[in-house]
């Protein structure tokens, strides 16, 4: 028994009668107790020997037996956990707050609240719906583990309480989580990789997390621009999306790569993303004072801060959705800009920026961070001021108060005070009116307009005073239908302009009336649209005609012809190609003539047969198509229709732009 030290409090119990027994002696113990264990004592006449604990916790699995001693009584050694914070008599406070959070497809996360200061560690218990089993110990103070080794898809509880030398407490509230499905593919690859200077020594990387089977993420990084050779520097866990890399030298540039893997492997590669450590040198001040506001149109906010450095050479914008995962969205182009808008931004969108200052040696530290909503998408306003004016017996004017936000207008028409109706729509903003025609004589009308955009119609505006169609003025009306692709900006009809002021004309498909003399008259009218009030002419015709009196006539203004097109450069062009590769090999050319055809050209001879064109297009420019053997290309003419451009659009990929040339015909 000498080998056996009783540390502590020692009581001595007789189970049969009422005195207390004296401590034995020659107790023979199989193995001895540690001297970090108290111990007490106790009596009993039960001649069977027993087991003593020596561990450090609760559950002992080592043990030491202590044999019968003389005169038939038994003495067992109780242990108590004394170590170096001493015997307790509480058990601790019960943890709270319990969660559990899946991880992958084997793992669980768990965290806790510790509510104790006395407990020497937790134990922590799992279910997988066939009642709890104690699976884990933990140190003192710890409120957080990863639960490991589980099963794909699988629903787990937890439970936890902490113990000491007094017990254990309570258990915390039950927690479940549900493993992720087992992997069944390769991650897909992030995306977006930024680098953003973050010190001398460091870089910030953020990016787009495509994935949703990853167990993480692996930082590649290689010294240079574009880098020759990676290494992995360092790993992110699941739905990580930024780091910072640590440990660089001042001034160096460096390039990175992120990818994601799971236990199939690892996803492609990210895009490469480059930043250059911040000098030893002086970086700039970071800007500060930093304003997002609202602005209009809706795809755009503005910016404003505090220029607080005098060594930048531009200020860099970075932008975010959510406050976390920076993009950068460009920078200023030069020093001392205080005030920008980023545009092309949702409607209705939460965004928020930061500013950094830099120069040669790297960027300043961000700016505060300033968030703004931008503006909602709506549609525009209804038109105002709409007033109706008769311009002869068939036709009116319709005018009203241009509008901003819109795309075009719709057109209502009540005839003789009926109900309205859609009449037609005007598929072009800001207009301030338009030509009306096919009034009957002697019919009222009135007219309501509305405008639209991308998101709606406005309100009908309120409606136009009404007027009379008159009768006609004569006995002669002359009719000019608009037959071209494009409205007719300008009609002279006997050197008196019709239309003196935008947005005057005849629309497309339309017909301008006009009541004239019998006799003859002259006619200019030229195709094109109005641009800042002025007009642009694309074709002009010009002619005369015969008015007969009591019979009105028809004048239709055509689409010009593929010869009327061409007469405008002369009875014939040249164009003359080259077949380039380093040298030049041979040459193409191509003449058109005013009767529409074509001659083909190899080498200055002609190809017969081999050439063919036609108008197709009237819409931008003149457009003509012509075909020649084994390509196709086209003659396109600009709008002063005196100057052109042909191009071989299927034929080799290093022919070059041939230009047109006059060649004396």
């Amino acid at each position: 028994m000498s080998r056996l030290t009783a540390i502590g409090l020692i009581v001595a119990i007789a189970l049969i009668g009422t005195t207390a027994l004296a401590r034995p002696s020659g107790l023979q113990a199989a193995s001895a107790i540690p001297a970090h264990h108290a111990s007490s004592f106790f009596s009993s006449p039960t001649p069977l020997s027993t087991t003593l604990s020596t561990c450090d916790t609760l559950d002992c699995p080592t043990v030491a037996k202590i044999s019968r001693s003389s005169g038939g009584m038994m003495y067992v050694y109780l242990p108590l956990v004394r170590g170096g914070l001493g015997v307790t008599s509480t058990v601790p406070t019960t943890p709270i707050g319990l969660s559990a959070t899946p991880v992958s497809s084997t793992s669980i996360h768990l965290s806790w609240s510790d509510q104790a200061t006395n407990e020497l560690g937790f134990r922590i218990e799992q279910s997988s719906g066939l009642g709890f089993n104690p699976i884990l110990t933990v140190g003192a103070n710890i409120t957080q583990t990863t639960m490991s080794g589980l099963s794909a898809a699988t629903t787990y509880t937890y439970q936890v309480r902490a113990f000491n030398t007094a017990g254990y407490s309570g258990y915390s509230n039950q927690a479940s989580a549900t493993t992720l499905a087992a992997v069944t593919s390769l991650p897909s690859a992030p995306a977006q990789l930024i680098a953003v200077t973050a010190s001398t020594s460091s870089i910030e990387l953020t990016w787009l997390d495509k994935a949703t089977d990853e167990a993480g993420f692996k930082i590649e990084q290689a010294t240079g621009v574009g880098g020759a050779s990676f290494s992995q520097v360092k790993l992110a866990g699941a739905n990580v999306t930024n780091t910072i890399v640590t440990g660089l030298l001042p001034g160096t540039s460096y390039t990175f790569r992120v990818r994601a893997y799971n236990t199939l492997g690892h996803s492609g590669f990210s895009n490469l993303a480059d930043a250059v450590t911040r000098a030893t040198g002086a970086v700039p001040a970071a800007p500060g004072n930093l304003t997002a506001i609202t602005l209009t149109p809706i795809d755009r906010l503005g910016l404003d801060w505090t220029d607080n450095s005098t060594n930048e050479t531009e200020f860099i914008i970075e932008s975010s959705r959510a406050g976390t995962v920076w993009k950068l969205e460009g920078g200023t182009g030069a020093p001392n800009i205080v005030s920008v808008d980023v545009t092309e931004l949702l409607s209705n969108t939460r965004y928020c920026f930061r500013v950094r200052a830099h120069n040669s040696n790297g960027d300043s530290y961000p700016s505060n961070t300033a968030c703004a909503t931008t503006a909602t998408a709506t549609p525009p306003a209804a038109p105002v001021s709409v007033t109706l004016q008769t311009i002869s017996s068939t036709a009116v004017l319709l005018t009203w108060v241009n509008l901003t936000n819109n795309n075009g207008y719709k057109v209502y028409e009540s005839e003789n005070g009926g109900s309205f109706a859609l009449l037609g729509t005007l598929n072009q903003g800001n207009l301030d009116g338009t030509y009306i025609y096919g009034t009957v004589p002697g019919n009222t009308y009135a007219y309501k307009v509305s405008a639209f955009n991308a998101y709606g119609d406005s309100l009908q505006s309120a409606t136009s005073n009404t007027v009379t169609a008159p009768a006609p003025a004569g006995n002669t009306v002359t009719r000019f239908r608009n037959n071209a692709a494009y409205p007719i900006v300008s009609l002279q009809i006997d050197g008196v302009e019709q239309f003196p002021a935008e947005p005057q004309g005849i629309p497309t498909s339309a017909v301008f009336e006009k009541t004239l003399s019998a006799g003859q008259h002259t006619y200019r009218a030229a195709t094109g649209f109005w641009s800042y009030g002025s007009r642009v002419e694309m074709y002009v015709y010009n002619n005369t005609f015969t008015q007969q009196s009591g019979v009105p006539s028809l004048i239709s203004l055509n689409n010009p012809s593929l010869g009327q097109i061409l007469t405008r450069f002369g009875s014939a062009g040249y164009y003359v190609g080259e077949f380039w590769s380093g040298t030049i090999i041979n040459s193409k050319g191509f003449r058109f003539y005013s009767n529409g055809t074509c001659t083909y050209y190899l080498n200055g001879a002609a190809q017969a047969g081999a050439c063919s064109t036609a108008l197709v297009s009237y819409l931008g420019n003149f457009i003509v198509t012509f075909n020649v053997t084994y390509s196709q290309g086209t003659f396109q003419a600009s709008l002063d229709e005196r100057t052109g451009t042909f191009y071989l659009q299927n034929g080799p990929s290093d022919w070059r732009t041939i230009q047109y040339t006059y060649d004396g015909y």
